[in-house]
C-alpha cells in the first residue's frame, strides 16, 4: 500500500515538473521602417570576435548599427535581405553573417566566422535537472558550425560541467539536445559559432540560423489511463513527445491510419511536440490544447477536426502538401503553415495564424482551401511575403468581426489572393519601406456587415467579382484601388474613404453608393452605371481613360470642378456644370463627352475627340475659354456651342474641326474667333460631302489668316453673320448657305469663293444652300470674289467695295441693289450668271467670256469685252467701249442701250463677229 502511494508520489512530482523554461520564435517583426529592411539587425555580436583568432587577422567587410534585440537578447535577421534561405523558418531567425568579418590567409584562402550568444536564461527554478532543447535550424557552407551551452553560476561564470556541443553540418533540418543542469547552476546561455575556409569570395553568402527554441524539462511516462478512449476505431496518442511513426507512441500499438484519432499529451506537461513523419489519412481528429501537432508529411482529415492546442506544417517543398482537410477543422490554438500547402473544404481559425510565406518562399495556402477566420476577440493576422504567392482557385477567406488581416508588401510586384468574404472583418494592405508591392484579390472581394477594407498598398486590385453592399474602402494615404472586376456594386451603404481613387477597368459596375468621400473617380474600362438620384457632393473630379461611365438624369455632381476624358466615352444624361473638361489627349481623337442636358463649361480644352449631343436642342456653354489645341481631329455633333464672350478663341492647329447633324458654334458679340488656314477641314463633316446642317453662328468677328500663300479653307457648315467676318489671306470657300447681315472684309492677298455644296438628291435651291447678304449687310475690301456656286449668291448689301475683284466661274451672282453699285476693279464672268438688279450700277472693266450677264437699270460700263457667252439688256444701259468678239447679245431693240465706241474686229487680217449674234 505504501509503495502504491510512493509510486502515485513519485510519478505526480513527475508530471508536475514539466514546463517550458525559455521558448524563441521568431516570428513577428514590431516596424516595417526603411531602416528595418537590408541589413536587418546584424551586429549584435557577443564576443565580437571568434575566441580562436586576434583581432588583427580580421577586418569587418561593413558596418551595421545594431538594433534593440527581441526578446532574450538574439538577432533577428529577416531573410528579405538575403537570397539563399532554406524552409523551416517561422517568419525570420536568429543568424550569424559570416560575410561580416572575412580574413584573406596563406594560399588566397578566405576564412569566414563569426560567433552569437543568447542573453542568460534562468534556469535555477526548473524543477528538474533533466533539460531538452530543441531548435530548427538552417545553413549554408558552414563545415564547422555548431551550438553550444554553458551552465552559469550566481555570478554568472561559466561553470566547469553540464557543457554540451553540438557540431552541425550544412543542411536544414530540426535537432534536440539532452542536458544535465549541474548543482548550483542559475543559468545558461546559447551560442552559435561559424568558421569556414574557401578559396571563393561567393561563400561570403554562408550562414547559419537558428528558430524555433524551446528549453523544457523532460517529462518522464504518460498520462496514466491514456488508453480509456481508445478502441478499434479509434487511435489514442499516448506519449508525450514523439512521432506518429513509432507504434510504442500509440495506445496498443494501433497507429491512426483510417481511422479516428485523438492526440493527448500528460496533462502535467505544458506542451508536447508530436510529429506527424508518414503520410497519414484519418477519419475525425482531436488535438488537446497541449498538443503541438507538426505535419512533416502529409495529413489527410476526411471527417472534421478539432484542433485545441497548435498546428505547424512543415513539408519541406513548395509542391507537398502536408494538409489536406476535405472536410472541416477548427483550429483554436496557433496554426503555422511553414512550408508546402494545404488544401481544405473548410478551416475555422479561432487562435493565431502564421505562414512562413511571409518570410519562406515555400509555403503555401493552396487550392480549394475555405478559411474562416473566427475568433472570439480582436485578433490581428499578418500575412507578409517577398515572393509571389500562390494561386488560391477555388479559395475563400472569410472574416469576422473580430478578425484584422494585415497584409503587408515585402516585394515588388502583384501577389495574388483568395476570394475574400469580409463579414464585418477588416482587411488591411501596406507596404514595407519603398517597395513596390501590390495585391491582387483575383477571385473576388465581398464586403458587409461594416467591414472594411483598408487599401494602403497603392495599384492593388480585384478581379472575378467586387460587392460592397454594408462596409467600406479607406485608407489613411492617397491610394489607388483598381477594380478589374467581371461584375461590381457598389450599394447605397458602401463607404468609399476620401483617400481612395478607384480606377475600373472593365467589366459591368453598378454604382449607387451616396457614401462616396474621395474626390475622383477613374475609368480605364468596362461600363460603369450611376444609378438615379445618386448623389456625390465629394466628387470634384472624373478621369476618363477608356470604357463607359453613364451619369444618370437625377445625379447631384454639384461639386464636379473637372472632367478629362483622354479616350473611352462619358454620357451624361443629367445637365452639367464644370470647371474644366479635357477631350482627349495630344495627337489622339479617343475621347468623348456625349451629353442629353445642358452643359456649362468654364475652360474646354479640345486636343481631339467628340463633343455630342444626345438631342440637337441641347446647348454647351463656355465661359472661360475654348483651346484648339493637337493635330488630331475634332468632332462637334448635334448641340448648340456658344463660345466665351470678350475672349479671343483660336483654331491654329492645323486640325480638322468636324461640326456636323444640326451641330452649330455660336460667337458672341464680344468674342473673337481666329482661324489660321492650313488646308485643314472647319465646320466639316468627316466625309467629303460637307455638313450643311451645322452653323457657324457670328455675332463677334471671325478672322481667318492664311499659313501659307495659297491655303485655302472651306467652311462646310452654313455661315450666319451678324458680326464680322475678315479673311486676311487665301482663299475661304463658303461652301453652304450663307445669311449676312454684318460685315464681310476680303483683304487685298485674300479671296472669298462661294461654292457650292452638293449632296445626292439636292440639285436646287430648295435645299437650303442659297447665300443671302441683306440690305444691312457689307461686302469691304480689296480682295477676290470667286463665284463657283450652282446656285445663285443674292446681294443686296447696302455697301459694295468698289476695290473688290469679281471672278464669276460657275453659279451665279445676283446684285438686288438697293445703294448704288460701283466696282472700280474688273468683273470677269466666264460661266453662271451676272444679275445686277436695280438701278445706277457701274463697272469699271467688265469681261464675259461666257455664262450670262443680265443688265437692268441704269447700268454704265465703261469697258466692255465679250468673246462669248450672253448680254441680255432689260433695261436702259450705257457702254463706253465694247469690243465685240463674239457672244450673243439680246434686248437691243427693246431697250435703250447706248454704245459710244464700239469694235467688231477680232484681228488685223480679220474683221468681223465670230460666233455672234446682234438681236434686236
Amino acid at each position: 500500500m505504501m509503495a502504491a502511494a510512493l509510486l502515485l508520489l513519485l510519478a505526480t512530482a513527475a508530471f508536475g515538473c514539466d514546463q517550458i523554461l525559455f521558448e524563441e520564435r521568431f516570428d513577428h517583426v514590431t516596424s516595417w521602417s526603411d531602416s528595418n529592411i537590408n541589413g536587418l539587425r546584424e551586429g549584435v555580436w557577443s564576443p565580437t570576435l571568434p575566441s580562436s583568432f586576434t583581432a588583427t587577422e580580421w577586418t569587418p567587410q561593413h558596418d551595421t548599427a545594431p538594433q534593440a534585440p527581441e526578446s532574450v537578447g538574439w538577432n533577428i535577421w529577416q531573410w528579405e535581405s538575403e537570397p539563399n534561405y532554406g524552409p523551416g523558418f517561422d517568419g525570420g531567425y536568429a543568424r550569424i553573417a559570416p560575410s561580416n568579418y572575412v580574413f584573406q590567409g596563406a594560399n588566397n584562402n578566405y576564412t569566414y566566422g563569426g560567433v552569437m550568444t543568447s542573453s542568460i536564461i534562468p534556469v535555477g527554478a526548473a524543477c528538474s535537472d533533466s533539460l531538452q532543447l530543441s531548435f530548427d535550424y538552417s545553413t549554408y557552407y558552414c563545415p564547422s558550425c555548431s551550438v553550444r551551452v554553458q551552465f552559469l553560476d550566481g555570478s554568472n561564470a561559466v561553470m566547469s560541467s553540464g557543457s554540451n556541443t553540438l557540431s552541425l553540418s550544412s543542411s536544414t533540418t530540426s535537432n534536440t539536445m539532452m542536458l544535465t543542469r549541474p548543482s548550483g547552476a542559475a543559468g545558461m546561455q546559447i551560442t552559435l559559432r561559424l568558421a569556414a575556409t574557401s578559396s571563393s569570395w561567393t561563400h561570403t553568402s554562408s550562414y547559419f540560423g537558428i528558430d524555433n527554441l524551446v528549453l523544457r524539462n523532460v517529462a518522464l511516462t504518460p498520462e496514466p489511463n491514456a488508453c480509456a478512449l481508445a478502441d478499434a476505431n479509434t487511435a489514442v496518442w499516448m506519449g508525450a513527445d514523439g512521432s506518429t511513426s513509432d507504434a510504442d507512441n500509440w495506445c496498443n500499438g494501433v497507429l491512426p491510419t483510417d481511422r479516428s484519432v485523438r492526440f493527448a499529451c500528460p496533462s502535467s506537461m505544458t506542451k508536447c511536440i508530436v510529429i506527424l513523419n508518414a503520410q497519414t489519412a484519418v477519419m475525425d481528429m482531436h488535438v488537446d490544447a497541449n498538443v503541438l501537432l507538426v505535419l512533416r508529411q502529409r495529413l489527410t482529415v476526411y471527417g472534421t477536426a478539432t484542433v485545441l492546442g497548435d498546428l505547424a506544417a512543415r513539408a519541406g517543398s513548395s509542391s507537398s502538401y502536408p494538409l489536406e482537410v476535405p472536410g472541416n477543422m477548427t483550429i483554436h490554438g496557433t496554426f503555422r503553415l511553414v512550408d508546402g500547402r494545404f488544401e481544405a473544404g473548410n478551416i475555422t481559425l479561432l487562435g493565431d495564424f502564421y505562414t512562413a510565406r511571409y518570410h519562406d518562399r515555400y509555403a503555401y495556402i493552396g487550392h480549394r482551401a475555405n478559411l474562416r477566420f473566427a475568433p472570439s476577440s480582436p485578433r490581428t493576422y499578418t500575412m507578409i511575403g517577398r515572393t509571389s504567392y500562390p494561386t488560391f482557385g477555388e479559395s475563400t477567406f472569410y472574416l469576422n468581426g473580430n478578425t484584422h488581416l494585415d497584409i503587408v508588401g515585402g516585394w515588388n510586384g502583384a501577389r495574388t489572393m483568395p476570394e475574400m468574404v469580409l463579414d464585418a472583418g477588416q482587411v488591411s494592405l501596406h507596404r514595407m519601406g519603398t517597395f513596390t508591392a501590390t495585391v491582387a484579390f483575383s477571385y473576388g472581394v465581398h464586403i458587409t456587415n461594416q467591414g472594411v477594407l483598408d487599401v494602403g498598398m497603392d495599384g492593388s486590385y480585384v478581379r472575378d467579382h467586387f460587392t460592397c453592399l454594408n462596409g467600406s474602402l479607406s485608407t489613411d494615404q492617397e491610394s489607388l484601388f483598381r477594380v478589374l472586376t467581371t461584375t461590381a456594386l457598389f450599394a447605397k451603404t458602401c463607404t468609399v474613404g476620401t483617400n481612395v481613387t478607384l480606377r475600373f477597368e472593365s467589366g459591368s459596375t453598378i454604382f449607387e453608393t451616396e457614401l462616396y468621400q474621395a474626390e475622383q473617380l477613374w475609368v480605364q474600362g468596362g461600363y460603369v452605371d450611376l444609378l438615379p438620384g445618386i448623389s456625390l457632393p465629394s466628387l470634384t473630379s472624373i478621369l476618363m481613360t477608356g470604357g463607359v461611365l453613364t451619369l444618370p438624369a437625377t445625379a447631384a455632381l454639384n461639386g464636379l470642378t473637372e472632367v478629362q476624358v483622354s479616350s473611352g466615352t462619358l454620357r451624361s444624361w443629367t445637365s452639367l456644370d464644370v470647371g474644366r473638361v479635357v477631350l482627349s489627349t495630344p495627337g489622339t481623337d479617343d475621347g468623348s463627352l456625349e451629353i442629353a442636358e445642358n452643359l456649362q463649361i468654364g475652360d474646354l480644352v479640345h486636343y481631339g475627340g467628340y463633343l455630342t449631343g444626345l438631342r440637337n436642342d441641347v446647348n454647351v456653354s463656355i465661359s472661360g475659354s475654348l483651346q484648339v489645341l493637337s493635330s488630331s481631329p475634332k468632332y462637334l455633333y448635334s448641340c448648340q456651342l456658344t463660345l466665351p464672350d470678350s475672349t479671343t478663341t483660336n483654331f491654329n492647329s492645323g486640325s480638322h474641326y468636324y461640326v456636323t447633324n444640326g451641330a452649330s458654334m455660336t460667337v458672341p458679340s464680344n468674342a473673337t474667333v481666329a482661324v489660321l488656314m492650313s488646308g485643314q477641314r472647319f465646320f466639316s463633316s468627316s466625309t467629303a460631302t460637307g455638313s450643311p446642317e451645322a452653323m457657324l453662328i457670328n455675332y463677334g468677328q471671325v478672322i481667318f489668316t492664311r499659313q501659307y500663300k495659297e491655303s485655302v479653307l472651306s467652311l462646310d457648315a452654313g455661315l450666319i453673320n451678324h458680326g464680322h467676318v475678315r479673311v486676311t489671306g487665301g482663299e475661304l470657300q463658303l461652301s453652304a448657305s450663307a445669311y449676312v447681315t454684318g460685315n464681310i472684309t476680303i483683304d487685298q492677298e485674300a479671296q472669298l469663293r462661294f461654292r457650292s455644296y452638293t449632296s445626292t438628291g439636292c440639285s436646287s435651291a430648295e435645299c437650303g444652300f442659297q447665300k443671302y447678304f441683306t440690305p444691312t449687310s457689307r461686302l469691304l475690301g480689296s480682295g477676290f470674289i470667286l463665284a463657283a456656286d450652282s446656285f445663285p449668291v443674292d446681294i443686296a448689301s447696302a455697301f459694295i467695295d468698289p476695290r473688290l475683284r469679281v471672278r464669276q466661274t460657275a453659279g451665279g451672282i445676283a446684285y438686288q441693289l438697293n445703294a448704288p453699285l460701283y466696282q472700280a476693279e474688273p468683273v470677269t464672268v466666264s460661266s453662271g450668271v451676272l444679275s445686277v438688279d436695280g438701278s445706277n450700277a457701274e463697272f469699271l472693266d467688265l469681261s464675259i467670256t461666257g455664262g450670262t450677264v443680265i443688265l437692268k437699270e441704269n447700268v454704265i460700263i465703261d469697258s466692255l469685252t465679250m468673246t462669248a457667252g450672253t448680254l441680255r439688256i432689260n433695261g436702259a444701259a450705257q457702254i463706253n467701249n465694247m469690243r465685240w468678239l463674239g457672244g450673243s447679245i439680246y434686248g437691243v431693240k427693246t431697250n435703250n442701250l447706248h454704245i459710244i465706241n464700239m469694235s467688231i474686229c477680232g484681228s488685223a487680217r480679220h474683221c468681223g463677229i465670230a460666233n455672234g449674234h446682234l438681236i434686236t
